[in-house]
């Protein structure tokens, strides 16, 4: 196993684009479902993971590829007592 809680892909078509996030225990997201998962899994870390992914994932799009990643849940922040 490579360590990844669930894949996310992405394809796009003219001006559309979908994504579909499959989770490890066979739980799909759709579109905004899929977007709002996505932003649950990474917390915090959201938007710094999205500078690191989109042009990895715009790349793959440009050639009529689908675009596709592993991710992992970010772990919960440990309460202080």
């Amino acid at each position: 196993t490579d360590g990844d809680d669930a894949l996310i892909a992405l394809v796009a078509e003219d001006q559309d684009v979908a994504m579909l996030l499959i989770e490890k225990t066979g739980a799909c997201h759709r579109n905004e479902a899929a977007r709002a998962q996505l932003k649950q899994m990474w917390r915090s870390h959201y938007a710094a993971n999205l500078q690191t992914v989109l042009p990895l994932f715009v790349d793959d799009l440009s050639q009529g590829m689908l675009a596709v990643a592993g991710v992992q849940w970010v772990p919960a922040p440990t309460p202080t007592p």
